[in-house]
């Protein structure tokens, strides 16, 4: 569940899953084969004895005969039914939290894919909400979170990615306001950790664990309205794989002064996506427009990448 940090840090000590699971069966082998963040909810893998982690380790390490599929409920609209985003991640320097991760520059950071596949498109008070389908081909640190936000999509709840990090610090001290908690509306981030499945350590067959949507989430989804479905651009799938820190001339600016490397970023509505240019295969300028007032920074973003008119699905 969603709230318990499966490992112990500086911060938490004993409410932790190693040290329930621990408590729960004292002298037991138990040792963690992946992470999850502390407000994911889903699918976590756990090895009962020595040699079962060190092949399951190892399959994590090698990202051999191992998919993990995570469902996210974010803010906007997708670019395209179906996309990639292939986009060098790294830890930000500028960031007070020690745990934030940022796009590096090209050529720069950690290779870091992941695909995605819109399942549903929601709305409320103009506000589009969209569950999205994501599959990790790397496993950095909060990849998900900050692949979605890099292009217009940061999820529900997201303290430290959908806003500043203001809302993450604040929440850690206790100091979270009202207006924090309207604003992100979940009291944490809407990722679920769906789908695991690899090859079993020790009977060599195919091991498929699923964790359907918790209530809290399945519940907030309910209560939005049904949303336009399809996009203009239905049936196209997009890679992106670089991104123009600038905004284009013209774009609307007004959070001062932002850094090389600092992503400009909106909610996009279908009606918002100014223009697609370019030919198949060639590399496209994705130009979106503003989002939902009050729901991101203002400014403008392009993002160049490749197209394929053929179907992802």
């Amino acid at each position: 569940p969603a709230g318990i940090p499966v490992h112990p840090t500086a911060r938490y000590h004993r409410n932790t899953v190693i040290k329930i699971l621990q408590d729960l069966r004292p002298g037991a082998y138990l040792s963690l084969a992946h992470r999850l963040d502390r407000e994911t909810s889903g699918v976590l893998v756990l090895a009962k004895t020595p040699a079962a982690d060190r092949a399951i380790k190892q399959t994590f390490q090698e990202r051999g005969d191992i998919e993990k599929t995570y469902t996210a409920l974010c803010w906007g609209r997708a670019p395209a039914p179906a996309f990639r985003v292939d986009l060098p991640l790294e830890l930000d320097p500028t960031s007070r939290t020690r745990v934030k991760m940022r796009v590096a520059a090209p050529d720069q950071g950690l290779p870091c894919s992941t695909s995605f596949q819109v399942e549903d498109e929601r709305e409320r008070e103009g506000t589009c909400y969209t569950k999205i389908r994501c599959n990790l081909e790397t496993g950095r640190q909060h990849q998900i979170r900050v692949h979605l936000r890099s292009v217009g999509l940061p999820i529900v709840g997201d303290k430290l990615y959908a806003f500043d990090e203001g809302y993450f610090t604040r929440d850690v001290d206790g100091e979270a306001t009202d207006e924090d908690r309207a604003r992100l509306e979940l009291p944490r981030h809407a990722l679920h950790a769906t789908r695991l499945a690899l090859v079993h350590p020790i009977t060599g067959k195919v091991l498929e664990v699923v964790a359907p949507l918790p209530e809290d989430l399945a519940t907030f989804w309910a209560g939005l309205s049904m949303g336009k479905q399809g996009l203009e651009t239905a049936g196209d799938f997009f890679q992106i794989d670089a991104l123009q820190s600038e905004p284009d001339e013209g774009a609307p600016v007004g959070f001062g002064q932002t850094t090389s490397l600092e992503l400009f970023y909106h909610l996009v509505e279908a009606s918002e996506i100014l223009g697609v240019h370019g030919d198949a295969n060639d590399t496209v300028v994705l130009r979106l427009g503003s989002g939902t007032p009050g729901r991101a920074c203002p400014g403008g973003r392009r993002l160049l990448g490749s197209r394929s008119v053929e179907s992802a699905a």
